[in-house]
Formats: C-alpha cells, structure tokens, sequence
C-alpha cells in the first residue's frame, strides 16, 4: 500500500476512536495530531495551521459540536479541508444542511482503512504534501 504524506488534525470526543483514527491515519503515512473536543481543535489549529493539511471532525461532541466547530473555522477563516464523520447513517442527515456547507466531505462511522484512505485522497487530490516524517 502506497504511503500517502501530510499533517492531520483527528478530533473525536471518544478516547478509543481518537486512537483507532490515529493509528489508521499514521498507517496510511500521515502524522496525526489528536484533540478531543471542538475547543481543543480550534486551540490546535490557532497554533498550528501552517501545517495541518486536513481536519477530520466527529459531528457529534459535547460542547462545541462538529457542525459549530466548521461554523468557528469558517469565521476564523481557516482554510483548511475537513471532513466529518458521523455514527448517523448519510441518508439521517438532512439533504442540503446548510451547517455542513463547509465541509469536503461526510464519512460515516464505522469505516475501514480503505474506505478513509479514499475519501482522503478524493478531499486533497494534488493538495497531497511531501512526507514530513522526521
């Protein structure tokens, strides 16, 4: 399997997902950064968004949910790609929501190395950088 390069910001409320999520992004070849709420993302991203490539955000979370986190990046105008996942099936989520507008793509939950490894690659295309890997 060929090793994709970049920084990811993984952000999920449940300790045993944020895990799972860095272990398959660092399988794929990227170095991973974990945060476990809406706050701690938007703190992570403030510091560093020079060098995250991408933010994968769980939509459901205590506090600042997914979708109000994607409200606060866009108002903050950071320019980074997100994607979010969700436990919720595609077809529970309303059909134009206005509240996602600003999200590359929704993922759902479970999903497999191959199934993240596809919508990442279709999310950043080209914007793929050199592995950074020390």
């Amino acid at each position: 399997m060929e090793k994709m390069a970049g920084t990811i910001l993984y952000v999920d409320d449940e300790p045993s997902l944020r895990e799972i999520g860095k272990t398959m992004l660092c399988c794929l070849g990227f170095n991973t950064i974990v945060a476990a709420s809406g706050e701690e993302c938007l703190e992570v991203i403030q510091e560093k968004k020079n060098d995250i490539d991408l933010i994968i955000l769980d939509l459901v979370m205590p506090g600042l949910n997914g979708q109000q986190t994607l409200e606060e990046l866009h108002k903050r105008e950071i320019n980074v790609p997100v994607i979010l996942t969700t436990g919720f099936a595609l077809s529970d989520l309303p059909k134009n929501p206005a509240e996602l507008q600003h999200a590359e793509a929704v993922i759902t939950k479970p999903f497999d190395l191959e199934k993240l490894r596809a919508v990442i690659q279709n999310v950043l295309g080209n914007r793929l950088r050199e592995d950074r890997c020390e």
